[in-house]
């Protein structure tokens, strides 16, 4: 296997581990939220769908029509330009349920930073798939995912 497909494959492999995490957050989902949770939440929820519309076409589970690999990325990068902004609300100690630690607000500086690197990398990605070109593809796609990890591995419940 050449060293693009290789990249596109771990990514792919990243992209659905990272996702085979969040089914206990689903069931979680019916549990009552405030109104800055649920916000946050809903923006979340757009990066996850697309997310994994982007690994099923990356993993090859499904055969899209041409430029719907562009399409979920372009959501995608749209969703994490929003990212940020809505866990600008700080919900510690509010009632309702949220899956934010409170680290979020107690680092707020190192948290802003990732985010404001995964929406730079997401925009990355959704050029190169809009492009068609493999190899950017292959060299974005990773970082994108693994942002999405090292972030959940710190501030998500």
């Amino acid at each position: 296997m050449n060293s693009r497909k290789m990249k596109i494959v771990s990514a792919a492999c990243l992209l659905g581990f990272g996702l085979s995490a969040t089914g206990n957050v689903i069931a979680d989902d019916k549990k009552e939220r405030s109104p800055a949770s649920q916000y946050r939440h809903d923006v979340m929820e757009l990066v996850k769908y697309s997310a994994a519309n982007i690994g099923a076409i990356l993993q090859r589970k499904v055969t899209p029509e041409a430029g719907q690999l562009a399409g979920h990325a372009e959501i995608l990068a749209n969703a994490a330009a929003l990212s940020k902004d809505a866990f600008k609300a700080d919900t510690r100690g509010q009632e309702g349920f949220t899956e934010a630690k409170d680290d979020v607000w107690a680092n707020w500086e190192d948290f802003a930073v990732r985010m404001d690197k995964f929406a730079g990398d997401t925009r990355a990605f959704a050029d190169a798939a809009k492009s068609g070109d493999q190899a950017k593809i292959g060299a974005t796609v990773g970082e994108v995912f693994k942002n999405c990890k090292s972030c959940h591995d710190k501030y998500k419940d």
